[in-house]
């Protein structure tokens, strides 16, 4: 059992020490390695994590180069089949041997998440129905709208359409094989369409519900206009003909009425 746990650092110093303590806790019983992309982080962290972190393969960026493309440069460094895609701002509450041999026995599994809890306990879903052309006029349209019972109450294992990048498990030969992340996207939507990717081959995605996470900043309405960009790329990509004209005009009254209406743009 094992697994390359794969992080992108942007100036993470507030988080990163807890994130990587949580990560070497919760993999205790797993033959793992832990790799950090640093985006020419400012603030420290890359210092800090080469010394109190030496176990850690950090790589150092010269530039800035996005959440799909440092995840990419990382992960062609790992040397296990098993990854774990995790951000930062995060802190892993359940060990991870279980997780990994859901993904290990079940070879229709292509990723799998768990559930991710806000800084409170809260439940927050992070996961969802791959985006219509319609239904882009709402983004919260394609997120997993069912009944918010915990759903360890129900069953352990849930199949969904997308899950999100914050915690996402997959394997590299799968993630080789349609390409890794697309680095069109460099930030937001990658891991809807890296989703999409996977489903049009025919694998399962699942959340794993009796393992949790905490993540602690995720999105916030400072960022609507690079989510909306990001969705335009997603129309444009996996969207055609009529469908994509229906995307973009969806699209477009969303970014209208967050810029005059909700003023967040």
């Amino acid at each position: 059992m094992n697994l390359s746990v794969i992080l992108v650092n942007y100036n993470g110093i507030e988080y990163i020490k807890d994130c990587l303590v949580s990560i070497e806790k919760c993999c205790a019983n797993i033959d793992y390695e832990i790799i950090v992309y640093d985006n020419n982080s400012k603030d420290g962290s890359p210092e800090f994590i080469g010394s109190e972190f030496p176990a850690v393969k950090l790589i150092k960026g010269d530039v800035n180069v996005g959440f799909a493309k440092g995840n990419n440069l990382a992960i062609a460094q790992a040397k296990f089949n098993n990854l774990l895609l995790v951000n930062v701002d995060t802190i892993l509450n359940s060990e991870l041997e279980s997780v990994v041999s859901i993904i290990d026995e079940n070879d229709n599994i292509g990723a799998l998440t768990i559930k991710m809890n806000d800084s409170k306990g809260n439940w927050v879903v992070s996961f969802g129905d791959f985006p219509t052309p319609r239904g882009l006029i709402r983004i919260g349209n394609h997120f997993e709208k069912k009944d918010l019972i915990p759903y360890e109450n129900r069953i352990n294992q849930y199949k969904v359409d997308w899950i999100s990048g914050s915690f996402l498990m997959t394997k590299k030969d799968i993630y080789e094989r349609v390409g890794g992340l697309d680095e069109q996207f460099f930030m937001y939507v990658e891991d809807v369409d890296y989703s999409k990717k996977i489903s049009d081959l025919g694998y399962d995605l699942v959340l794993f519900s009796t393992a949790s996470y905490i993540h602690f900043v995720g999105f916030n309405s400072t960022r609507e206009k690079l989510l909306l960009d990001s969705y335009m790329k997603y129309a444009k990509k996996h969207f055609s003909g009529f469908s994509l004209f229906i995307a973009f005009i969806n699209l477009k009254i969303n970014y209208l009425y967050k810029k005059l209406i909700k003023k967040t743009i």
